[in-house]
């Protein structure tokens, strides 16, 4: 979520037509400010790896907010230079490679060994084991609620933007009425107190069916990977260096065209752009910045845009 200056309405001001024109205007411009004006989701997908490709690794997530806004709110007005359209081509070209690789642009850049992919893979499959027995007393409810809203979501919704969100509706709102009508059939039937236990397992249980299907995800991302840098190993190579060259043509032009009197957040000589590693922390940030990648790479993958 990214949040812009606050807007003053003066104190008094009339309920004029004028007066409510001049607000909804500066509203709408604000607006505009913080979305990027894009004709299509491939420029929004181009903006965000252009970001990454353009930032140092040691920021924090803040930093990250605060780049992603400026990038928003001045692409727009530098579309049409030859720079940009040439970088946007060679960035969609880039991405593209990824998705037919299925990397995102995050674990291209840190190269992670063999070794430290089997390793998050063990893990997650772990705490597979540890959630799965509490996925059993809610699976007859969870089970075809997900299916159902996977089925469901996108011929409920008329637009393909809003799917992701109408899957989760509809998930939702099929559990809470699920565990209702559990609850109140023990209730009738049996007695108050296994009612009562039904409402205290079914959330929990819930919680643990959401974990496991999570990090079945990233075992099966992990996996892919793991396999992908194997049978691809020159195409990874290739990409990898093409990616550094793509990120030092997009630090030039950035510096080239950005507005004149704009501090510039990352400078070309910034330090921090020829760390040999990340801390900790800047990978913890790192790999939550790219969470939306990710998902966005497994929705185009799925034919579902959001």
């Amino acid at each position: 979520v990214q949040y812009g200056p606050p807007i003053i309405v003066p104190q008094g001001s009339t309920t004029e037509p004028d007066t409510v024109r001049a607000v909804t205007g500066e509203l709408d411009a604000a607006i505009r400010r913080l979305t990027i004006n894009a004709p299509d989701w491939d420029t929004v997908r181009a903006l965000d790896v252009v970001r990454r490709l353009y930032q140092p690794q040691e920021i924090s997530i803040e930093d990250r907010v605060e780049l992603s806004r400026r990038f928003n709110q001045y692409y727009a007005s530098v579309a049409g230079d030859p720079r940009v359209i040439d970088i946007m081509s060679r960035v969609r070209m880039y991405q593209q490679k990824l998705d037919e690789l299925g990397l995102t642009d995050r674990e291209l850049q840190r190269d992670l060994s063999k070794i430290e992919i089997s390793a998050r893979m063990i893990k997650h499959l772990i705490l597979v084991a540890f959630w799965l027995p509490l996925t059993v007393p809610g699976a007859p409810l969870h089970i075809p609620t997900v299916a159902f809203a996977r089925i469901a979501g996108p011929r409920l919704t008329p637009r393909k933007d809003v799917v992701a969100t109408t899957k989760l509706l509809i998930g939702m709102l099929l559990v809470l009425l699920s565990y209702a009508l559990a609850v109140s059939v023990l209730w009738w039937k049996v007695s108050w107190q296994w009612a009562l236990a039904a409402a205290i397992v079914l959330p929990i249980s819930g919680w643990a069916t959401l974990r496991v299907l999570d990090r079945l995800r990233l075992v099966r991302r992990a996996l892919g990977v793991l396999v992908r840098q194997l049978r691809f190993r020159r195409e990874v190579a290739a990409l990898r260096t093409e990616r550094e060259t793509l990120s030092n043509d997009v630090i030039r032009v950035v510096t080239e065209i950005k507005p004149e009197g704009l501090p510039q957040l990352f400078p070309a000589d910034d330090p921090r752009r020829g760390d040999a590693g990340e801390s900790s922390r800047a990978i913890k940030n790192a790999d939550l910045d790219a969470e939306l990648d990710k998902d966005a790479a497994q929705a185009r993958a799925e034919g579902d845009p959001d």
